[in-house]
This record gives C-alpha cells, sequence and structure tokens, in this order.
C-alpha cells in the first residue's frame, strides 16, 4: 500500500510505522484529529493484531503498538464508519482480468468484516470506475499476479484502497454464481 500510495492510488489515509521504531501512541493519535483509529500489522491475515482503538483509551494499546513494531511495521488508520455503515467491497481480478465484487459486512456491534468473526458476505454491483481502479493498479505491479484482490470502502464517492490482496486464497468465488467459471 506505502509503494500504490507513492504512486497516486487513492489509499486509505494511513500512518505507517517502522519496526523497531519507538512510538507513543498517546501522542501520535491525540495530534491526528480523529476519533478513532485502527492498528494493524502491514502483514496480517483474519484481523489478527488489528485493534479499534478510541483517542480516550489509546494509552492501553501502547503495549499492543510495541508488540507489533517488535517483529513488523505496521499502520495506523482513522476508524472509518464506512466499514460498519456502508460496508468493505472486495474486488478479485484472476489471470489478470476483473472477476466480481463482494461486500463484506461486519455483525452488528463489530469492526471486523472476515467471517471468522461474524461478517457476512455478499455479490454486489461494483463501479465501474472501481473495476478501471483495479486494472490500473495490476498495470502498475512490476509482474502479472495469478490473482489479486483490492479491498476498500466508498468513502464521499471515492474509492479508498484498504488492502491489496497477493497472497490471500480467498477469492470469494463462492459468493457469485459467475465467479468459478
Amino acid at each position: 500500500l506505502r509503494e500504490l500510495e507513492k504512486l497516486g492510488f487513492p489509499i486509505a489515509e494511513t500512518k505507517w510505522l517502522d519496526q523497531g521504531s519507538s512510538v507513543n501512541l498517546t501522542d501520535l493519535i491525540q495530534r491526528n484529529g480523529y476519533s478513532e483509529y485502527i492498528l494493524k500489522p502491514v502483514i496480517s491475515a483474519g484481523a489478527w493484531q488489528t485493534w479499534r482503538i478510541p483517542v480516550r483509551d489509546a494509552h492501553k494499546y501502547q503495549p499492543n503498538v510495541e508488540e507489533i513494531l517488535s517483529v513488523s511495521d505496521a499502520m495506523l488508520q482513522p476508524f472509518f464508519d464506512e466499514i460498519v455503515d456502508t460496508v468493505e467491497y472486495s474486488l478479485p481480478y484472476i489471470d489478470n482480468s476483473y472477476s466480481h465484487t463482494t461486500l463484506k459486512q461486519p455483525k452488528n456491534g463489530d469492526y471486523r468484516v472476515q467471517r471468522e468473526h461474524g461478517g457476512t458476505y455478499y455479490p454486489t454491483e461494483p463501479n465501474n470506475d472501481w473495476i478501471d481502479l483495479g486494472n490500473k493498479l495490476l498495470k502498475s505491479l512490476p509482474h502479472t499476479p495469478l490473482y489479486m484482490r483490492m479491498d476498500g470502502i466508498d468513502r464521499n464517492g471515492q474509492f479508498q484502497i484498504l488492502e491489496v490482496e497477493l497472497l490471500e486464497p480467498d477469492l470469494y468465488t463462492r459468493f457469485d454464481e459467475q465467479a468459478p467459471r
């Protein structure tokens, strides 16, 4: 995501934290002006080590940021209400072609969209601009992957990329009748 951001792709607002760095989470969060944040490692699966942090409780998560930074880079993003209110979208591309779009919705009262955390998935129609964005993203990669999944939210009418999966085995083909073909 950091490299895609440098290329001008619409990445969700992110503060990059380098492995081994010393971070005062409370100071960092209070300077950025949002009421809640998401802290997560740059490489994770199933919301592992992903924390939703209210500003008032930032000090409670200092051990979490230290643990993550002891083994990995991390990302700090504002918590986007769109994940809960209007959901997250996944667009898989297989063999260099758009396949389908899956809408991922967290269970009531949660922010994690993964099924193991109670999230539900539905087929949906994408905005054609999102498909074009994924095609452009594919062309920007140094090598064409067998598959790719671009996840994001619709924020104020613009697709904001939350993650790009190049090593993710779940392409959500079971949620769209045409996808397996």
